[in-house]
């Protein structure tokens, strides 16, 4: 026997079989299975309205409410506490299952607490699904504070449900109005890390961008419309009808390197504008240490300024400097962009050897 979490946080005795099987679906569920040549869905062609938060560089498909949940009630539960089934889901990102099924949430292909989900998902039949999905014209009908605590120190998840008023003018949460009606939750591993948005207020009407999740924990549960899925992480949201304000976007490419003492390394730190930004933005670096270290690297940047026009992107080179003095261990050098009150963070992570 084992022991194995669940992305929930609950522990289990199970058989070191399972443990296996748990790692093999693990694998089948990420980008890097290819049974059959990879075959991009229509889904995953018009996934093609831009991130509005600069955290996530992934772009989303835009749906409806029932477009995203599906038209097929789950045959296993008994009227009126009925919801959407994962056989009927726009995304079934473990695979088409049976309806009635209930997919165990660790065969997901990213935990829901991920601050970095990947963009898309390949299936094991090679079909390629997008994760981050678009909604608009929602009503937030409740909002709480939950896991306060429980997970990380000071920290809770920002949990609303939002529903399309339009079909369901109850918002109400069995069938047939929990068919109208998604879970959503702004994660705080996202707020412990400073990208979360803001929680939205009660009773306004919002747009809204998340990474698609199945939770198979909450079947049972009126708060999740009796249903597993869910919008988790929630990764921006706005007042229906506005556009996001202009800002930019920062990645480091690679974000981890190995530099053996006496050498350097480099990466590639891109700037991108987002949504119709133009201005100049000004970055500085600093490096720091978990252990002891009697001598860092140094780190520098070429150039410290990039100006950005509209829908443009720029780049920096950020240099790690060794001498063969400088203490071996792992670092991590944080770049910050400003510009104006905007600012924004990515981080490398060094390596540095013995020469």
């Amino acid at each position: 026997m084992s022991r194995i979490r669940f992305p929930e946080g609950r522990w289990a005795n199970v058989p070191i079989l399972a443990v296996l099987l748990f790692v093999s679906l693990s694998v089948a569920g990420s980008t890097t299975q290819n049974v059959h040549a990879a075959t991009l869905s229509t889904l995953a062609q018009n996934a093609t309205s831009p991130s509005w938060n600069p955290a996530t560089s992934c772009k989303a498909v835009v749906l409806t409410t029932e477009q995203f949940l599906g038209k097929v009630p789950n045959p296993t539960q008994i009227q009126p506490n009925v919801g959407a089934d994962y056989s009927g889901g726009a995304l079934p990102l473990v695979g088409a299952k049976p309806a009635g099924t209930n997919p165990p949430s660790w065969q997901w292909p990213y935990p829901k607490r991920s601050t970095s989900p990947p963009c898309t998902v390949t299936l094991s039949n090679g079909t390629v699904l997008p994760t981050l999905v678009e909604i608009h014209s929602l009503l937030v009908v409740e909002v709480w504070l939950d896991e306060c605590g429980s997970v990380l120190p000071g920290q809770c998840d920002q949990v609303f449900n939002v529903c399309n008023a339009m079909l369901a003018s109850n918002c109400g949460a069995t069938y047939p109005d929990s068919m109208h009606r998604v879970h959503s939750e702004i994660d705080m591993y996202w707020n412990q890390s400073g990208i979360a948005p803001p929680r939205p207020t009660s009773r306004t009407t919002i747009d809204i961008q998340g990474f698609v999740f199945w939770d198979d924990y909450h079947l049972k549960d009126s708060w999740h419309q009796f249903s597993g899925w869910e919008l988790h992480p929630v990764s921006a949201w706005r007042i229906s009808g506005q556009l996001p304000p202009p800002d930019f976007g920062m990645t480091a490419s690679p974000s981890s390197i190995t530099v053996s003492a006496g050498s350097s390394g480099t990466s590639s730190v891109a700037l991108t504008s987002l949504n119709n930004y133009v201005g100049t933005v000004s970055l500085t670096s600093y490096i720091t240490s978990s252990s002891v270290s009697l001598v860092q690297p140094t780190v520098s940047l070429s150039p410290t300024s990039i100006s950005l026009p509209s829908s443009g992107t720029g780049l920096s080179t950020l240099t790690v400097s060794t001498s063969l003095l400088t203490t071996p261990g792992t670092y991590t050098v944080s770049v910050r962009g400003t510009s104006g009150s905007m600012s924004h963070y990515t981080t490398v992570t060094v390596t540095v050897t013995l020469p």
